[in-house]
């Protein structure tokens, strides 16, 4: 498939993330009706065990050379906690000293309606969703990293480093990486140059460094009924 087709098909499984109507960070499919984004970015309905009516993914939020565009599709999670909340890890409560195999900063939230398998447009080809792949991907120092974000609450941007990726660590929770970001950018689903998964983007210190967790690593501690509610690679 072309490089450029590919990524559009990317961008549309990708969303903004808003509570109460608040945009606060960025998520993505990753089976027909889940999305992954950041723990820290719904820890107060986590730990609360809160409403999921509040919670809603905006899907194709874009705009093209600076002027509107798609104002996009919003789609409800689930109401009741034990619908919404699929599976989650708590972020490290301290980045600098390292983050272990419980510390992965990532939920999976049921949406209200199976979006994955609806049409893009009508008659059309399905959505799909992103596939989190169950090898670990090449994160070696200088390998290339693209993100799909929407920072500032504004419509999605795309941001490429060519050399992107700075190291990961020993147990492999964290990646660091050069491609910039910016407040909103939590959550945000990170390519390789073919735009496979490789990482959920989840911090950043500004002029240092952005930080992500390797996707292989969420999938590989996650319970069996939230490994039956991802999609396959098929879409």
């Amino acid at each position: 498939m072309p490089w450029m087709e590919q990524m559009l098909r990317q961008m549309r499984r990708v969303c903004r993330i808003e509570v109460d109507g608040v945009a606060l960070a960025t998520g993505f499919l990753v089976g027909p009706d889940v999305v992954m984004t950041n723990h820290h970015v719904l820890s107060s309905l986590i730990t609360g065990q809160g409403s999921g009516a509040r919670i809603s993914c905006l899907f194709e939020y874009w705009s093209t050379a600076g002027k509107p565009g798609s104002e996009g599709t919003r789609v409800i999670a689930r109401e009741s906690w034990t619908d919404w909340h699929v599976a989650s890890s708590p972020p490290s409560k301290n980045e600098d000293a390292g983050a272990t195999l419980d510390q992965l900063d990532f939920v999976l939230v049921r949406l209200a309606r199976r979006f994955g398998e609806e049409p893009v447009v009508p008659g059309g080809a399905r959505r799909g969703w992103i596939y989190a792949p169950k090898i670990e991907a090449n994160l070696a120092p200088g390998t290339p990293i693209a993100i799909l974000q929407h920072p500032a609450s504004e419509p999605m941007k795309i941001a490429f480093d060519t050399k992107g990726v700075i190291e990961v660590n020993s147990m492999r929770t964290r990646v660091r990486y050069l491609t910039n970001t910016a407040e909103g950018a939590s959550g945000s689903p990170c390519f390789d140059l073919k735009w496979g998964l490789v990482a959920l983007h989840h911090y950043g210190v500004t002029g240092e460094y952005n930080q992500g967790i390797p996707i292989s690593t969420i999938r590989a501690r996650l319970p069996l009924e939230a490994l039956d509610c991802l999609g396959d690679d098929s879409p």
